[in-house]
């Protein structure tokens, strides 16, 4: 994807440039400027920004650009409204031991002939995401019920209350 790609998404996701702009503190302009890398010396979105730029739109895609720019992939951790329970969480290890037997019968079935090809390659990639996921929302879960004097809510919010500069 790239960041560009991720910042603009994020602009539509947050209803458009003008209304990003006003978000952000900053000219249409200005932030134009920055997402397309305008002006001598170019001027950029940096991560704080980003930042704000993710908290506003509702997304998750900077974190996700920057995970796969690093070689790894983000997993945003499941937010918990509700009540949760152990019933719950044994839900999701079934689910777990599901994924597990997929991705087994869809590896057999891609290196059958010897060869991982593209297709095959993304299908597996997909059910390890999924895969982990699933291990990191049992786990997350776990945490809420069984250790609530800890937090594990994503500590970004208070970002998005400063402005750019």
């Amino acid at each position: 994807m790239g960041f560009r790609q991720a910042y603009v998404q994020m602009i539509e996701s947050a209803g458009g440039r003008d209304r990003m702009a006003a978000e952000l503190g900053l000219t249409t302009q200005a932030l134009d400027n920055r997402v397309y890398e305008k002006g001598t010396p170019p001027q950029r979105v940096h991560p704080d920004m980003a930042m704000q730029m993710q908290v506003a739109s509702g997304t998750t895609l900077f974190a996700a650009e920057v995970a796969r720019q690093s070689g790894g992939t983000f997993i945003p951790l499941p937010q918990v409204s509700d009540q949760i329970d152990n019933e719950q969480i044994q839900d999701k290890f079934m689910r777990l031991v599901e994924r597990v037997g997929q991705l087994a019968t869809r590896h057999r079935e891609a290196t059958s002939d010897g060869h991982v090809d593209k297709n095959e390659r993304a299908d597996l990639d997909g059910i390890a995401h999924e895969l982990h996921r699933d291990v990191q929302e049992m786990l997350s879960l776990t945490y809420v019920i069984y250790c609530p004097a800890e937090s594990v809510a994503p500590a970004v919010p208070h970002i998005a209350a400063r402005k750019a500069s």
